[in-house]
């Protein structure tokens, strides 16, 4: 017997599983450890670093799992299956971000996989839409585009520049934002 335990890669199914426990616990202002404890309570010890690879793709969810994290959350089984957002169909050239149904990736779902990620129109549409609402909102854009995408500020202001050169944003004036189009 190896001294490996092999490991069945994470399908579609759990990633939009994995996206709609996140969705449902961000809807409820839940941490990780709310959660942890929540299902913990329902039986089911999960702790909070599995959570966080569940949510990340990293690791699979059982059925059982899901039927006490539906519990938790407070919304049916299916729900979880199906996402709540766009259900399974989002609008043609764009990528749901909270299932990730029509492509990308888990964390980013307008991005595309390959050898590296790729970055599209769509998903530099998807973060010029979160920038723009986030400055008319009076909120930092850039920060806000870093917290919803889930990535660190600098790669938030990378896309920012990428769509920019793109003429997706206007450009970037000292004391404003630049979200007009050019």
């Amino acid at each position: 017997m190896s001294a490996y335990r092999q490991t069945v890669p994470v399908g579609d199914t759990s990633r939009r599983v994995a996206a709609a426990i996140r969705a449902n616990r961000l809807r409820l202002g839940w941490t990780t450890d709310r959660l942890a404890a929540e299902v913990n309570v329902l039986g089911c010890p999960i702790r909070q670093n599995a959570i966080t690879k569940i949510e990340g793709g990293s690791r699979r969810i059982t059925v059982d799992e899901l039927a006490v994290f539906a519990a938790a959350l407070g919304i049916e089984p299916v729900q979880l299956l199906a996402c709540g957002h766009c259900h399974g169909t989002p609008a043609a050239g764009y990528a749901c971000l909270a299932c990730g149904a029509g492509g990308g990736t888990a964390t980013n779902p307008t991005m595309r996989t390959g050898r590296r990620n790729r970055i599209t129109d769509e998903h530099l549409q998807a973060v010029v839409e979160v920038y723009r609402t986030a400055d008319a909102d009076g909120l930092p854009p850039t920060r806000t585009v870093s917290d919803r995408f889930e990535v660190p500020h600098s790669t938030a202001a990378k896309w920012v520049g990428h769509a920019r050169k793109r003429g997706f944003l206007g450009a970037a004036v000292i004391g404003r934002t630049g979200g007009e189009q050019r």
